[in-house]
């Protein structure tokens, strides 16, 4: 999207929008209330959840559900 979308039970942005604030490196944390579903389309990187690491190359599609770190 151009800009954030967020209607309650929905929120997209692209990474891009916060990836240049965290300098491309997104610390660990959590989301109480929302799973996360991310989309790659290009660009590839490392996924650290909870005590494993998974490296993904785009295209592709990753799901977090809610409380995991």
């Amino acid at each position: 999207p151009v800009r954030p979308l967020d209607v309650g039970f929905l929120h997209v942005e692209t990474v891009l929008a916060r990836g240049n604030i965290h300098l491309g490196q997104v610390a660990a944390h959590k989301h109480p209330q929302m799973g996360q579903i991310t989309y790659w389309t290009s660009g590839s990187g490392t996924y650290r959840i909870e005590d494993r690491s998974w490296d993904f190359s785009a295209p592709a599609v990753s799901f977090v559900p809610s409380t995991i770190v």
